[in-house]
């Protein structure tokens, strides 16, 4: 299905599917349980989750239906939520692991763990990651490196 999700300063993120007849785009959920904006959103490749990150160091992991209604709105429920830095400039699921690495202004990023245990998700930290001099503006991760880059000390890290 292509969705595409998007963050918003009202303090919602959206999900959009792309009109099969044309190039149009349709909201089809607006998720709105944060308490800052979301500056940050990333749908999971292989599975049907959604993870954004918020200004007030929230971040949260729903649950995408994995068929989409012909008419009306997806009915995405919100799994967990955790908070673990100041404000979310950056979060990234891993392709294949159940990993997400989560940037901030707090000069970390970091890497948690998504674990499933009868039917309940719980997200822990793994690994901190620390070495810049100013907020971690975009983090990405890959099958073998985890990749950070710097706003203000325009450096980029790989761990």
């Amino acid at each position: 299905m292509p969705l595409l999700a998007t963050g918003s300063d009202d303090n919602s993120a959206r999900l959009w599917l792309r009109n099969p007849d044309d190039t149009k785009w349709t909201c089809v959920a607006i998720l709105q349980e944060h308490k800052g904006p979301v500056n940050s959103v990333a749908l999971h490749t292989n599975l049907p989750l959604l993870v954004t990150g918020s200004s007030n160091g929230t971040v949260i992991l729903w649950r995408i239906p994995e068929k989409v209604p012909i008419k009306g709105e997806l009915q995405v429920i919100r799994v967990t939520s955790f908070v673990g830095h100041s404000v979310i400039r950056s979060v990234k699921f891993h392709r294949y692991q159940p990993l997400i690495l989560t940037g901030s202004t707090d000069k970390t990023a970091k890497l948690w763990g998504i674990s499933k245990n009868e039917g309940t998700y719980q997200v822990s930290c793994l690994k901190i990651l620390i070495g810049h001099e100013d907020y971690v503006i975009y983090a990405t991760i890959n099958e073998s490196s985890i990749s950070t880059c710097g706003f203000g000390d325009k450096t980029m890290k790989e761990w």
